[in-house]
This record gives C-alpha cells, structure tokens and sequence, in this order.
C-alpha cells in the first residue's frame, strides 16, 4: 500500500539528517510502536495545514 503524498512530506533522505537529533531527544525504554517518519510527516502536515 503506497502512502497518500502530502506537500508537507520531506523525502527520507531529508529526514534521516535530523533522525538522530529526534532519537536522542526520547529516553530509551521500551521500542517505538510507530515509525518516527511517519510521525515526523504527521506534524510537518499540522503545522502546514493549521488544523483546519
């Protein structure tokens, strides 16, 4: 299944230049239960859009 393509997505090579400053910022307690690109790409979308 491809994902819906938004004009608030960076590419994956955008997003792997600030993961590590993104995964250093959470304590490391158990493993993620969701992709932190899809996350990343979910508030990108909100500041864009302003909750309409």
């Amino acid at each position: 299944m491809s994902k819906k393509k938004y004009p608030s997505d960076i590419s994956m090579e955008q997003f792997e230049k600030n993961r590590e400053v993104l995964e250093g910022v959470r304590k490391r307690i158990r493993p993620r239960k969701v992709d932190l690109y899809d996350d990343f790409r979910g508030v990108l979308y909100l500041l864009k859009s302003g909750c309409q």
